[in-house]
């Protein structure tokens, strides 16, 4: 008897240290994670305030802040600037005074470099619409609780307000939407939480669409 006891007393000691160890693994693990977040959004929060700053610095702070936030209103091409064409971009992330990344992949001479090149500003907003959301049960390995795994179906989605630089009038407005993301998958049993995206929606979707203003309507 005194043999049994001593067994589960062991087995019992033996659990506790995994579970310690466990425990353990996962606090290092969430810590980790928690360390690389603050870094990557102090990194981020750098980058954001010099391209602010790079933004005002080249365009003035008038400019800068044409998109922020998006101006409302009705969109008429009577907006469009007189302006001698092409008439130049300046493409502003919605609700920031940062340039969007498509800013880069104009031509150059559609490209606003300064604040005397800037006839038009494009605002561009982007979103990813959750289509649907798939889910699938697990069973505990650790306990008699069961669990859900969900992956949400999105679609991407971007949108170009473009407006007159001097009064911030609307000229017109674009949405694009991506393909649809691949259905719901199968359940195989070793799916994980996520998503599943479809398509993006680059500057050439808009392209054809903004020459029409940029040499005059």
């Amino acid at each position: 008897m005194k043999f049994i006891n001593n067994l589960l007393d062991s087995m019992e000691a033996r659990r506790r240290r995994e579970d310690r160890i466990a425990l353990m693994i996962f606090g290092g693990g969430c810590l980790t994670f928690i360390v690389i977040g603050i870094i990557i959004a102090i990194v981020t929060g750098i980058l954001n305030a010099v391209e602010t700053a790079n933004v005002k610095s080249a365009y003035g702070d008038v400019y800068a802040s044409a998109c922020q936030p998006v101006p409302a209103g009705n969109d008429s091409t009577t907006n469009l600037p007189d302006a001698v064409t092409p008439h130049r971009l300046l493409f502003l992330t919605g609700d920031t005074q940062r340039r969007h990344a498509w800013h880069s992949d104009l031509p150059a001479q559609w490209q606003a470099e300064n604040e005397d090149q800037v006839a038009i500003i494009g605002c561009v907003t982007e979103e990813e619409i959750v289509l649907e959301t798939c889910e699938y049960q697990r069973d505990s390995a650790r306990s008699e609780e069961a669990y859900t795994v969900r992956l949400e179906r999105q679609q991407y989605q971007a949108t170009i307000v473009l407006i007159n630089a001097t009064t911030s009038r609307r000229i017109d407005t674009l949405t694009v939407t991506g393909s649809e993301p691949e259905p719901c998958p199968e359940d195989d049993g070793r799916l994980t939480s996520g998503e599943i995206n479809g398509g993006v929606v680059s500057w050439a979707d808009f392209a054809s669409w903004a020459e029409t203003y940029i040499f005059g309507g």
